[in-house]
C-alpha cells in the first residue's frame, strides 16, 4: 500500500519495524537467562503497546494487522509475568 502512495499504513509499519528487533532481543535474552531480561521485558512492553495500538487501527481491514496486535498483546502479558 505504501509503495502505491497510500500512507495510511505508515504508522503501523514504523511500529512493526521497532517491535521486531525489540522482541527478538527479548527472546534471545530470555533464552540465555540474561540478568538484563527484566529491562528487556520493560522495553518490549512499551514497544509492543505502541505496535498493538497502531495495528488495532487496521485490524478489521487487514488480517496481518490483527495477528500482529494479538501477538503484541500476548507479549505484553508474558512480559508482565517477568516483571511481577
Amino acid at each position: 500500500m505504501l509503495s502505491m502512495g497510500d500512507p495510511s499504513m505508515a504508522e503501523c509499519l514504523a511500529a512493526v519495524r521497532e517491535m521486531l528487533p525489540a522482541t527478538d532481543a527479548l527472546g534471545r535474552l530470555a533464552g540465555m537467562g540474561s540478568k538484563h531480561l527484566r529491562a528487556a521485558a520493560q522495553l518490549a512492553i512499551e514497544v509492543c503497546e505502541s505496535c498493538e495500538a497502531a495495528c488495532r487501527k487496521h485490524a478489521q481491514a487487514h488480517a496481518v494487522c490483527l495477528e500482529c496486535a494479538e501477538s503484541c498483546a500476548r507479549t505484553i502479558a508474558a512480559c508482565g509475568k517477568v516483571l511481577a
